[in-house]
């Protein structure tokens, strides 16, 4: 067997020769983000530390600009990791 690289145990290149480029690019891109907006806008709601509706925002992004209480924070909240971020409670709308 003729080795591409001059290692006798390196036939990736050899490997990757031999693909077609659909496989070429399904290989590359595995385990990548795709290059469309690959984010997922979760509404939240803005809460009282009692409970009361503040206001309702269409993302978390959103909510983090406006309040500017870190989305890292809120993304949390929302799924039940810590109580409040910036003094509020959110939850999925």
């Amino acid at each position: 067997m003729k080795h591409l690289s001059f290692s006798k145990y390196n036939n990736y290149k050899k490997i990757i020769k031999k693909m077609s480029n659909k496989n070429k690019k399904a290989k590359t891109m595995k385990g990548k983000k795709s290059q469309k907006n690959s984010r997922v806008r979760v509404p939240v709601v803005q809460l009282t530390e009692r409970g009361r509706r503040i206001r309702k925002y269409e993302s978390i992004v959103s909510a983090a600009a406006t309040t500017g209480v870190n989305s890292g924070s809120i993304s949390k909240v929302v799924r039940g990791i810590c109580q409040t971020a910036g003094g509020y409670r959110w939850a999925n709308a």
